[in-house]
């Protein structure tokens, strides 16, 4: 028995670690190891979305918390795949399938705050330190504006959904160029757009195109969004975006800084 289980360190994660172990009669699991309150948070995650088929399975937590154990899905996470159907399917199969909580908590499952504008605040100040801190960016915005914006049209969200948090592209597993998973939740208690413009931006590649304001109106918990409240959601998105890359990968800073002036403009317009 012993000479058939094989392990394997995966690739990704910034700061979890995770191998890999191959059952010949199971077809292998996962063990991840990460921060205590990150793990459990991941879990409640996994467990509250169990019967949500593109998520991992929760097969066992350490009584520590220090790991936990889910289903292997095969595949990897570069794909040929076409963004547009990409973010499509991700609304369809993942965000129109978020549930409302019943608390009155925002943002972080590990930090939450008592309202949704306030964790945006949050992320607006973290992303304009980057900005700001940074000599080689001359970069002028103004994020209280549209955050006030997003939050006034978000008034009557009373009760958040609990949301992936981490829907980047590269958290989508493909197979055999079809899409076989989801992984590595991040939860967030907020509005279900904020996962799909997070999805639409975590890759600089047609971050200028107007598809996505048609697949935003494929959302299933408003009638209506006006197509300024989109595109006021779409700049805050470049704008954490922006942050980000100043923190983890610079090399795609001007590419969401030109989108940024590109949808301020649709906005004059």
């Amino acid at each position: 028995m012993k000479n058939n289980l094989k392990a394997k360190k995966l690739s990704g994660g910034t700061l979890s670690s995770c191998f890999h172990i191959s059952l010949p009669l199971y077809g292998g699991i996962v063990i991840k190891l990460n921060n205590s309150q990150v793990l459990r948070d991941e879990s409640m995650f996994l467990n509250y979305y169990e019967k949500v088929e593109w998520y991992p399975k929760l097969l066992a937590i350490s009584s520590d918390d220090s790991f936990i154990i889910y289903k292997y899905i095969e595949g990897r996470t570069k794909n040929n795949l076409n963004k547009e159907y990409l973010l499509k399917f991700l609304v369809n199969n993942i965000v129109n399938k978020y549930q409302v909580v019943e608390k009155k908590i925002w943002g972080r499952a590990n930090f939450p705050v008592g309202s949704w504008e306030s964790f945006l605040h949050e992320r607006g100040k973290e992303a304009k330190m980057f900005i700001n801190g940074n000599p080689d960016i001359n970069f002028e915005i103004d994020i209280d504006n549209i955050i006030e914006k997003i939050a006034l049209s978000n008034i009557k969200s009373e009760k958040p959904y609990l949301l992936h948090g981490d829907l980047g592209i590269y958290n989508v597993i493909f197979y055999e160029d079809k899409i076989n998973g989801i992984i590595d939740p991040m939860p967030i208690y907020g509005v279900p757009i904020y996962d799909l413009i997070f999805a639409y931006l975590s890759t600089p590649e047609e971050i200028k195109d107007l598809y996505i304001l048609d697949i935003i109106d494929l959302l299933n918990y408003k009638k209506v969004f006006s197509c300024e409240y989109k595109i006021h959601e779409i700049l805050f998105g470049i704008i954490v975006r922006i942050g980000r890359c100043l923190k983890h990968h610079s090399n795609d800073v001007q590419a969401y800084i030109s989108a940024f002036y590109f949808w301020q403009d649709k906005l004059k317009k």
